[in-house]
């Protein structure tokens, strides 16, 4: 018969406070785990069973039972730190100080999905040729604070991705060794003029 996982406290010793519960049949590869999670090294953490966690076996431990336990979390917006005791709104696997910051982070994930679909179709409204169906929408953050849509798509025989972005769009931007295979893609004679911008 295999031994049950057990619940293990991982704490990182280098001063940020951070822990981590972790389920494994014994301490050693429970602080093999935590240090992982953690991301640092065996000798820099400490790691002693957690019994009131078992419970939760294999795992996660849901952040309402660490709350409860008296664990802190960062807001995800403004990362203040939130105790069980400041009555956190907690969803979708995230800790926020006040309902209001999780409306604000669900207000910039919307902004951020909008603003990647606004990518794709403005590249197929300004591209002259057919945008492949796999086009994946981005937001390019240039110099300015402003954020520019765009897209990323891959072509036949080319290594890297194309991309394109509203702040420039005339131009389609692409690795330096795909020249070739963007020219047989666009069809293109070698005496025409091109939109291509190289990338090193």
């Amino acid at each position: 018969m295999s031994e049950a996982l057990k619940a293990y406290r991982v704490d990182d010793e280098g001063g940020d406070g951070n822990s981590c519960v972790v389920f494994a049949k014994s301490n050693a590869p429970a602080r093999r785990l935590g240090a992982d999670e953690l991301l640092t090294e065996w000798e820099g953490v400490s790691c002693r069973r957690a019994p009131e966690f078992d419970q939760y076996a294999p795992g996660p431990v849901p952040i309402g039972a660490l709350l409860d336990a008296g664990w802190w979390f960062e807001c995800a917006v403004c990362c203040q730190r939130v105790t069980g005791e400041d009555a956190p709104t907690l969803a979708d696997g995230g800790v926020y100080c006040s309902p209001w910051h999780r409306l604000r982070d669900v207000e910039r994930r919307a902004r951020l999905v909008a603003e990647r679909r606004l990518g794709v179709v403005m590249a197929i409204l300004a591209l002259p040729f057919p945008l492949p169906a796999d086009a994946e929408g981005v937001v390019f953050s240039g110099s300015g604070r402003r954020a520019a849509p765009g897209c990323r798509f891959r072509f036949p025989g080319g290594k890297g991705a194309a991309e394109w972005s509203s702040a420039a769009p005339d131009r389609v931007t692409i690795a330096a060794q795909d020249a070739e295979a963007w020219e047989a893609f666009r069809g293109r004679g070698k005496g025409e003029a091109s939109s291509v911008g190289g990338a090193p």
